[in-house]
Protein backbone atom coordinates (compact mmCIF):
# COMPACT_ATOMS: atom_id res chain seq x y z
CA UNK A 1 0.00 0.00 0.00
CA UNK A 2 1.20 3.40 -1.24
CA UNK A 3 0.26 6.29 1.08
CA UNK A 4 1.18 9.85 -1.23
CA UNK A 5 0.86 13.17 0.88
CA UNK A 6 1.20 15.55 -2.48
CA UNK A 7 1.37 18.92 -0.89
CA UNK A 8 0.32 21.00 2.13
CA UNK A 9 -0.23 24.81 0.35
CA UNK A 10 -1.17 27.81 1.68
CA UNK A 11 -1.34 30.47 -0.76
CA UNK A 12 0.28 33.96 0.66
CA UNK A 13 -0.18 37.41 -1.90
CA UNK A 14 1.73 39.68 0.44
CA UNK A 15 5.20 39.29 1.98
CA UNK A 16 4.57 39.86 5.00
CA UNK A 17 1.37 37.58 5.68
CA UNK A 18 3.70 34.97 3.94
CA UNK A 19 5.87 35.47 7.19
CA UNK A 20 2.88 34.82 9.24
CA UNK A 21 2.33 31.40 7.89
CA UNK A 22 5.62 30.73 7.42
CA UNK A 23 5.93 28.99 11.34
CA UNK A 24 3.04 26.93 10.76
CA UNK A 25 4.36 25.44 7.79
CA UNK A 26 7.63 24.41 9.19
CA UNK A 27 4.61 22.72 11.97
CA UNK A 28 2.64 21.35 9.11
CA UNK A 29 6.04 20.11 7.49
CA UNK A 30 7.03 18.36 11.10
CA UNK A 31 3.40 16.64 11.56
CA UNK A 32 3.53 15.17 7.70
CA UNK A 33 7.28 13.98 8.28
CA UNK A 34 5.68 12.31 11.71
CA UNK A 35 3.08 10.85 10.40
CA UNK A 36 5.02 9.10 7.55
CA UNK A 37 7.73 7.94 9.77
CA UNK A 38 4.37 5.94 12.25
CA UNK A 39 3.25 5.04 8.53
CA UNK A 40 6.74 3.69 7.56
CA UNK A 41 7.01 1.97 10.92
CA UNK A 42 3.63 -0.11 10.54
CA UNK A 43 5.44 -1.38 6.99
CA UNK A 44 4.03 1.34 4.65
CA UNK A 45 5.42 2.64 1.70
CA UNK A 46 4.92 6.50 2.45
CA UNK A 47 6.27 9.82 -0.10
CA UNK A 48 6.48 12.82 0.89
CA UNK A 49 6.46 15.81 -1.86
CA UNK A 50 5.42 19.64 -1.99
CA UNK A 51 4.57 21.40 -4.46
CA UNK A 52 7.35 23.24 -6.15
CA UNK A 53 5.25 26.52 -5.86
CA UNK A 54 5.20 25.81 -1.86
CA UNK A 55 8.76 25.29 -2.05
CA UNK A 56 9.78 27.98 -4.02
CA UNK A 57 7.46 30.90 -1.49
CA UNK A 58 8.99 29.19 1.47
CA UNK A 59 12.36 28.80 0.52
CA UNK A 60 12.42 32.58 -0.61
CA UNK A 61 11.84 33.71 2.75
CA UNK A 62 14.52 32.50 4.16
Amino acid sequence: MRVLVVEYLVTCFRREVAELYRDILVEGYAMVHALSNFLTSAGLDVNISVSSDLGYSFFQLA
